[in-house]
């Protein structure tokens, strides 16, 4: 979002309707008074368009069954990865993943980068792919998230 100042009073601001129809904006649960407020700002202007996920960031929409795996496609043969289970969608759902997965599984791979933010997302995110094959392979978070953005769809659609 820092790249798309859609809001009226700053500097340069897109009018998104203009531009791209109807955006819908997915963004990460943050609850500093900044970003609310900065939130609040947003729905102002696009209303419904706006999701903020229940999680804190979409990496942690990942089913535990889905992370378990991707983690384990980090660590190298000789690694033990059994350390790496026992845990729910619920404790990591509030909290930065990248060190939730480096305090939970001793391996060589680190995924926390700078200021705890998981580091090669895109590289992470292409592992995770080939795991969501059905419906069933979605956390809860996710499935109501996918719903949420078809109903958009249909919505512009009609």
């Amino acid at each position: 979002m820092d790249h798309w100042s859609f809001l009226p009073g700053e500097p340069h601001p897109i009018n998104v309707d203009r531009l791209c129809g109807k955006a819908f904006v997915i963004m990460d649960k943050d609850e500093s008074e900044r970003k609310m407020k900065w939130q609040e700002r947003v729905r102002a202007i696009i209303g419904e368009r706006l999701i903020i996920l229940p999680v804190r960031e979409i990496e942690n929409t990942l089913s535990p069954s889905v992370l378990k795996l991707v983690v384990r496609e980090y660590a190298l043969k000789s690694e033990d990865t059994d350390s790496f289970d026992g845990f729910g969608q619920a404790d990591y759902s509030d909290v930065r993943l990248a060190p939730f997965i480096d305090n939970k599984i001793a391996i060589k791979h680190k995924f926390a980068g700078d200021y705890d933010v998981l580091t090669g997302k895109t590289k992470f995110c292409e592992r995770a792919l080939p795991h969501l094959n059905s419906w069933d392979d979605l956390s809860e978070d996710a499935q109501n998230l996918a719903l949420e953005i078809a109903e958009f769809i249909r919505g512009s659609n009609t």
